[in-house]
């Protein structure tokens, strides 16, 4: 029977046990990798929208007394050592663009097919989509940490809606992306020193 650390991420991800589900995420020990969990944690109140780090007991089962669909481990809250806000989670949400590359994008700019580029976070499913006033896009999140964000590649529908500079650069300004900022309803995106991108959340 062994004690063991787990990190617990603040929210489940999708996942597939005998039926779709949603699982917790955890870091067991000293891994640096997220890994989906499966089972049950006895005595764990969890609480989406915080990252814990406690203390289980594991415990190893019978094989001949376990189910076939069940874990022959069982695991069983000791303590909670640690519970504190994510403050990652504030990304997880509708932004819709206000400047690129410090430039007000106005209405006027957006004139004819445009739309107003906006982009969604989903940390549940690690993805990233929206529109670049023209095309819709998605992808994936490649990482994601308090101030470190980097995009997989974009992929797009292939419309034209006459000017496509705006649609154009939003794009490719996104695929530089490595950090970000957030406050006030605001998130800016940015490689180095420059901020490429600046959102406001919609209400």
């Amino acid at each position: 029977m062994d004690t063991v650390t787990y990190w617990v991420n603040s929210y489940r991800t999708p996942c597939e046990g005998v039926a779709p589900m949603e699982c917790l995420e955890i870091r067991r020990g000293n891994s640096e990798a997220w890994e989906l969990f499966y089972s049950e944690i006895k005595g764990f109140d969890y609480e989406p929208g915080y990252l814990y780090r406690i203390r289980v007991r594991e415990e190893k089962l019978d094989p001949a007394l376990v189910p076939a669909d069940a874990s022959s481990i069982k695991f069983t809250l000791v303590s909670v050592e640690e519970k504190v806000p994510d403050p990652k989670l504030r990304i997880n949400d509708i932004w819709m663009l206000e400047e690129i590359q410090g430039g007000k994008v106005t209405e006027e700019a957006l004139s004819g097919r445009l739309k107003r580029p906006y982009i969604e976070f989903r940390l549940q499913d690690s993805r990233y989509m929206g529109t670049d006033g023209c095309n819709t896009f998605r992808g994936a999140i490649a990482s994601l940490g308090e101030r470190e964000l980097q995009l997989g590649p974009a992929m797009s529908t292939r419309m034209s809606c006459g000017d496509m500079s705006i649609p154009n650069t939003f794009l490719q300004l996104l695929s530089k992306v490595d950090t970000y900022k957030l406050g006030e309803g605001r998130l800016i995106l940015i490689d180095g020193d420059t901020e490429l991108l600046t959102f406001r959340k919609t209400d």
